[in-house]
């Protein structure tokens, strides 16, 4: 389960420097708007909206009426500075919109941060018989490398999140009333320039682990070096190594 106070937490000391550090994130964010077509129109709600950024992107579609939610504070008055849209600090997975209140959902890299049957149980709510949703979220493999590492330096506990597979994302969409499934997957790597400036960059953007006794898993000096001295020579062995993130990009329609 996931601390989500822990998570409010972290992405609001983050918000401020997120879209400077979060190159990744907001690589696959441009992508997702490209799966929103030009004549999708109406009311629209960007789910765990972070900064603004992409909502910002939107202002020039006029026949869209703009939303946005996030569970971080910090971040939500952050994207008042930078979008004119309509925001509100929320959990994605408990809304207090009303029921089928828009024509369109996106969401992008926010969901691995909630249950997956509860997130997209209330998107069906939201959105109207033949509503459009998009979103990308990471798979299975994301982060392998760094996954594979701490498991024999601390098999103990888990450090990195649990995503899901193609047939799991597939099976909750379907569960929850969601037809005409569009899924494209790939893998994509974040190439630093060494290990220890990927896991800085994931903690100052607020994207570390948040399940179960999170605040326990800090490493001592020695560990943490002996995690990092493990990636590096990693790193060096391999042509061309980066970190996985295996990434969805969904399309889907809201079934009546």
């Amino acid at each position: 389960m996931i601390d989500k106070r822990q998570v409010a937490r972290r992405f609001s000391r983050a918000a401020n420097e997120y879209d400077q550090r979060a190159a990744l994130q907001n690589q696959i964010g441009d992508r997702l708007l490209e799966l929103i077509q030009p004549d999708w129109m109406g009311r629209l709600i960007d789910l765990g909206c972070g900064t603004g950024r992409l909502l910002k992107k939107l202002e020039s579609r006029d026949r869209l009426i703009l939303h946005g939610i996030d569970l971080s504070p910090g971040m939500i008055d952050f994207a008042r500075q930078q979008t004119r849209a309509k925001l509100i600090c929320g959990d994605i997975e408990s809304t207090p919109y009303d029921d089928h209140s828009f024509d369109i959902a996106i969401s992008n890299a926010a969901l691995q941060w909630c249950s997956l049957d509860s997130a997209f149980s209330e998107v069906r709510r939201l959105l109207i018989d033949g509503g459009r949703f998009a979103f990308t979220t990471f798979g299975a493999n994301t982060l392998n490398e760094l996954r594979s590492v701490l498991q024999e330096i601390d098999p103990t506990r888990s450090h990195v999140h649990s995503f899901p597979d193609e047939t799991m994302l597939r099976a909750a969409l379907q569960r929850h009333g969601f037809s005409q499934i569009k899924l494209a997957q790939e893998e994509l790597f974040d190439i630093p320039q060494d290990p220890a400036d990927l896991l800085q960059n994931l903690r100052r953007i607020g994207a570390g682990y948040a399940g179960p006794a999170a605040g326990q898993h800090y490493f001592g000096r020695k560990k943490y070096q002996q995690l990092i001295d493990e990636l590096w020579n990693r790193y060096r062995m391999g042509s061309q190594f980066g970190f996985t993130y295996d990434t969805f990009f969904v399309s889907c329609v809201a079934t009546g």
